[in-house]
Parts: C-alpha cells; structure tokens; sequence
C-alpha cells in the first residue's frame, strides 16, 4: 500500500544559460515545480553538483515546495549547464550541453521506496541515455508497481535509440512529443512521417498507451486518448514572452485535470490555459498570478 502518494518527477535537473539570463532547467525540475503549483505533493529525483550551480538550483527548487531531499549532490562532477538561444519567436535553440552531475545518479533504498509510492511517476526519454542514471531509472521502471507513468520525449538535449523509445512507451500512461521531434520519433520507430492527428491514434494503438501528446506552442497541440477520443488545442500568440517551460506547464494542467477525472476536453483545455499563462512570464519557472492558477485547477 502507497502510505504517501505523491508525484516523482525523475531525470534531469541543471542550469540553463539564456539571453535572459540563467533559469531552472531540465525537464523533471521544470514539470515539478508546475505540478506542485497546482497542489499536487511533488519529489524530484536527480543530481547536481556541490557548486554554487547546483546550491542555488535546490533553493530554486525548494521555494515551490517541492521535496528536495532525493536530489543527490556530487562534489566531483560540476552541475550540469546547458546554453540556449531565443529566437525571435520566442523559441529556443539548444547550442551547447555542459553534461556533469546529471548523468550520475544512484540507485538508493530511499529512492526505491519513493517510486513504491508515487501515484505519478514523470521522467524524459534523456533519462536513459546517461550510464549511471539510465540504469538506475531501468531498475526502478522495472520493479514499479502500475502507477500512471508520464514519459516526456525530448530530442533537442539527446536523440533516443528505438529501444529507449519503446522501453517508455511500452509502460507509458501519458506519452509527450514535441512538434519539432514529430519527424524524428516517425523515422526512430520505423514509422512513415506521419501528421499529428495520425501519429497520436498511432502511438496509443501500436504501445498502449493512455494518451498521446503532440505539443508545438506555435502550431498548436493535439491529444489523443486510447479511448478514440482526440481534442485539438488553438493557442494565441498574444502576450508571450518565451517558451522556456511551455511543455512542462502544458503537461502538468492536463496531468492535473486527468487526476481530478476531467473531461478530455477540460484537462486539454486547462493545459493549453496553463502552458500560454507560463509563455506570458519571463523564463521557464517565473511564478504566474494565484487567480491563473485557480483558474487552472477549476475543473468544469
């Protein structure tokens, strides 16, 4: 029995160096501590250095009141930092990846424990590249028990092998593409370059999973779930500022709302809401206003 159901946001955790200046980085940081605005109880698990990087990340971190206390700390490997370029468009270009601490994460007792426990358990498909941490997260997937996986595909830090691909999606609940990798997840898992509205129903048919997310915050997203259902989502472009942590926002709104047995409507609704309030702010873990943030957790 789960004493303590939480959400386990598992993978990578660094500094990212923008125009704007340096913000939180790594997918599991940034969908944490989204998640954890909206009340949910969150733990991130991954590593950092004993720098002032990695000091200043935690404190980050913390102040969302996220639980910390699984992050490890190494003082022989540098905090990891990676250098993004804003387009005019308010996208962001990966131009250099200083890997360190994050690729080193150990298989602890406590961690184990953590994972028997989370209803939510979050990680991106850069977790099982590094060595250390990929065969950690390996075992832990391995012996978890059936709790709703969200399986976060990003190509931009790292292109993942077909069998990384399908170890995720094979226990996913929650499968999230980002357009850009559309092309690139078509031709890893030896399918035709499919459209979005062909590639979603595809991905929930062929590995089971419960929802297919094809996220693109200049085109729009659309989801699939496997029930046949599938809602597509018009965003405005009014009001951005950037899209640092638009995916991790988009996903913790419709996580959220599939938790609280929304409508597929509503949960597409409310991520498209939270991921736009998020592109309104300046960097990836700006705080939006306590009235957005009601407005997001409402359910019908």
């Amino acid at each position: 029995m789960r004493k303590d159901p939480h959400t386990l946001a598992l993978g990578d955790i660094r500094l990212d160096s923008t125009p704007a200046g340096p913000l939180l980085g790594g997918g599991a940081a940034t969908f944490a501590v989204r998640l954890a605005a909206l009340g949910r109880t969150v733990r991130c698990v991954g590593v950092v250095g004993t720098d002032s990087q990695g000091e200043g990340i935690l404190a980050e971190i913390s102040s969302w009141g996220v639980d910390i206390s699984l992050v490890q700390q190494h003082s022989y490997e540098a905090t990891e930092v990676a250098e993004f370029e804003t387009l005019i468009d308010g996208s962001f270009v990966l131009r250099s990846r200083q890997r360190g601490a994050g690729a080193c994460l150990e298989l602890t007792p406590q961690l184990r424990e953590a994972v028997d426990e989370a209803d939510i358990f979050f990680w991106s498909s850069a977790t099982l590249r590094d060595p250390g941490t990929g065969s950690a997260f390996r075992a832990l997937l391995d012996a978890s028990p059936p709790s709703f996986k969200v399986f976060d595909i990003d190509c931009s830090v790292v292109v993942p092998t077909r069998d990384e691909l399908e170890v995720g999606l094979a226990v996913a609940s929650v499968a999230h593409i980002r357009g850009r990798d559309i092309s690139t997840v078509c031709d890893i898992l030896g399918l035709p370059d499919l459209e979005p509205g062909l590639l979603a129903p595809a991905i929930t048919e062929r590995y089971g999973v419960s929802y297919a997310v094809l996220a693109d915050p200049l085109q729009g997203a659309l989801i699939s779930s496997i029930a046949g259902e599938q809602v597509g989502i018009d965003l405005s472009k009014e009001s951005r500022e950037d899209l640092f942590g638009w995916h991790e926002a988009l996903l913790a709104g419709f996580v959220h709302h599939v938790f609280a047995g929304s409508s597929l409507t509503r949960c597409c609704g409310a991520a498209a809401q939270y991921a736009q309030a998020v592109a309104a702010t300046r960097g990836s873990v700006s705080r939006v206003s306590d009235l957005e943030l009601e407005s997001v957790k409402k359910s019908e």
